[in-house]
């Protein structure tokens, strides 16, 4: 029985160690392998994974790697491409934005300048009204007492008036 045991234990030590070798020379060496060369990989490289001829698992894992890591890059240059993209649109949107606040800037001072013209017309054709008023001929020498000539005083309003108007319908256009 003492033989019989170690002819035993002998074979069941050289069986596992061959399969211990068998299994590592299969499965864990080619596993290495691609992480090997995952760990080491640089975009540039064509084909990261090599396959041979045989028709393995690994084979098809290296296919499927190869053609991931393809897909990874035209993705990465899709992206890229957009993000170019997005970064020109999100300047342009800045300048028109840009442009929208000047404009209402000098929208603005128009209409504020339109006004301040207005303000400054009513007085003034108040003004006038008065001097061309005293210039007619119907007002009678003793009812008011003209020490100025009325006919350059009223041109001078005139003159100012029509520039007010002039000036009000350039802002407003």
């Amino acid at each position: 029985m003492g033989i019989a045991l170690c002819y035993l234990l002998v074979n069941v030590i050289i069986f596992s160690s061959l399969g211990f070798f068998r299994i590592v020379r299969i499965f864990i060496r080619p596993l290495d392998k691609l992480v090997l060369k995952a760990e080491n990989y640089y975009p540039d490289e064509q084909s990261l994974f090599p396959f041979g001829d045989d028709e393995s698992a690994f084979r098809k894992l290296s296919i499927s790697l190869n053609a991931l890591i393809d897909r990874i890059k035209r993705d990465n240059r899709s992206l890229r491409s957009t993000v170019s993209e997005l970064e020109n649109a999100n300047k342009e949107l800045k300048e028109k934005n840009d442009m929208v606040v000047r404009s209402e800037k000098l929208a603005s001072a128009g209409r504020l300048s339109a006004g301040l013209a207005h303000e400054i017309g009513n007085p003034l054709s108040i003004i006038q009204g008065y001097v061309e008023l005293l210039g007619r001929e119907e007002v009678k020498k003793g009812q008011v007492c003209c020490w100025l000539p009325c006919e350059p005083i009223s041109n001078f309003f005139t003159m100012c008036i029509d520039d007010r108007i002039s000036f009000s319908i350039l802002l407003k256009s």
